[in-house]
């Protein structure tokens, strides 16, 4: 089957955020990471996707019964948070901690805790 491009719902998509937060209650939960990565690469692909992750959040925070079960549940508005930030933060970890890392793991010391695992003539 071939897929065929729709600028015109892409366009009404990200012009209208209310359809997604519509859309986010009617998504199974077995296909929330799908859908969810998939609205914010529309929405990343325009630089919008703080847009439509506030505009989930905010239908969120309105529509909560409990303050303390807040962004506990298992739906779409998590799901495109929980990408979101794996996505941006990837980049910052290897950023941050890649150089002391690849320092780390070039040396030959040995790094185990448990006395049980190194060899006699290695416990200091």
């Amino acid at each position: 089957m071939e897929k065929t491009s729709s600028p015109g719902l892409l366009q009404f998509l990200i012009e209208t955020p209310e359809v997604v937060v519509a859309l986010a209650s009617c998504v199974q939960t077995d296909h929330h990471s799908k859908v969810a990565k998939n609205i914010l690469k529309i929405y990343e692909s325009r630089g919008l996707e703080h847009r439509i992750i506030r505009s989930l959040l905010k239908h969120s925070i309105s529509n909560s019964d409990a303050q303390n079960t807040l962004f506990r549940e298992n739906s779409l508005t998590t799901s495109i948070v929980t990408q979101y930030c794996k996505k941006k933060s990837k980049k910052y970890l290897l950023h941050a901690l890649g150089p002391s890392l690849k320092d780390l793991c070039s040396l030959t010391d040995s790094y185990e805790i448990d006395p049980n695992k190194v060899a006699k003539a290695n416990i200091r």
